[in-house]
């Protein structure tokens, strides 16, 4: 379960960051 949630958590972070690199918005 732990495993998942990290996979998600990096999943979920490169995520954002193709995100910001195409329109970069302030958290």
């Amino acid at each position: 379960r732990l495993m998942t949630g990290l996979a998600i958590a990096e999943i979920d972070l490169s995520l954002v960051d193709s995100v910001r690199m195409r329109m970069p918005l302030s958290e």
